[in-house]
Order: C-alpha cells, then structure tokens, then sequence
C-alpha cells in the first residue's frame, strides 16, 4: 500500500508492509511521522513513529523508528537508530527556570508572547552527523567527538542563552 505526501515537494512515499525500495527522488517516510521544515536527498528513509524538525538528511541517510531528530544536518549513508534523539533543543540557562511558560508564554496567558529572539536562536542547526570517512566542512569552529568505527558527530560550540 502507498500514498503520496509529506516532503517538501509532497512526493515521498508512505509504505506498509516487507521491505521497499528506496527512490532518488523522494524519501520512504513510514506511517505515523511528523515531519516539518526538513530536506531529503536520495535513497532516504523515515522509520514508524518517527519527528523531524529543522532538519536534513542527506543522501542515503535513515533512521529507525521513533527517532527524534531536530535542528540537525545527518550526512550521507548515516543511519539513525530506533528511539534516538538528535540535535535537542536548547533551553535558556540564563533565566531563573527552564519551564516552558518563560519562552511559549502564549500558551500559558492570552495577552502574552511567545519569545520569538529564543525560538529564532534554537532553530539554528548545532549539529551535523557525518560518516566517519567523511571531513567535516564549516565556516565556523567545530569540536569533534568519535562515536564508534564509522561514525563521527561534528558538534556546534555551546550556545550561550541569552545573547551576550
């Protein structure tokens, strides 16, 4: 069973049932996600269950079910595994509290705003997963941890919340 939908071009490909083949030019996204202001490059694939936000993945890549990945670049011929969280969002550490009522406070009272300058600062992508025999490339400098044989995270410097 197929139906088109979701994507940036709304041509990838919902599938139930044994194992399909990829396409080069829309991402195999399972049942049950939820994807917003993401990209796909070729071969892709979208496990059950699973939430990208702010996100790209690049050829090649996937992640298993329920992965949550957000404001995260995942590069070629990475995978993902089931229930893994990429990319998580930051929090204000300058503020008395981390609840959320002190950045989405419209969602707490009607006559208050939300904290569009924190919102506009998460959604900067702070990390990139790239294959280990890839190089990262940036213009801004990066720390590197490894992350087994084949894998490398290629992480943002902290984010200083708020703005100095």
């Amino acid at each position: 069973e197929t139906c088109g939908g979701g994507g940036n071009d709304n041509s990838a490909i919902f599938q139930k049932g044994p194992m399909q083949k990829l396409s080069a030019t829309a991402p195999l996204i399972h049942p049950e996600c939820v994807i917003s202001n993401s990209d796909f490059g070729a071969y892709c694939e979208v496990g059950l269950g699973s939430r990208m936000t702010n996100s790209t993945f690049l050829d090649y890549a996937y992640c298993d079910r329920f992965a949550d990945t957000a404001n995260a670049t995942v590069g070629k011929f990475v995978n993902i595994a089931a229930m893994a969280r990429i990319g998580p969002s930051d929090h204000p550490m300058g503020n008395a509290g981390l609840h959320p009522f002190l950045y989405r406070s419209s969602y707490y009272w009607d006559d208050a705003e939300d904290d569009t300058e924190f919102f506009q600062h998460r959604a900067v992508p702070p990390s990139t997963l790239i294959h280990g025999s890839a190089k990262a490339q940036s213009s801004s400098p990066r720390s590197q941890s490894a992350r087994g044989p084949s894998l490398q995270a290629v992480l943002s410097p902290p984010k200083t919340w708020p703005p100095i």
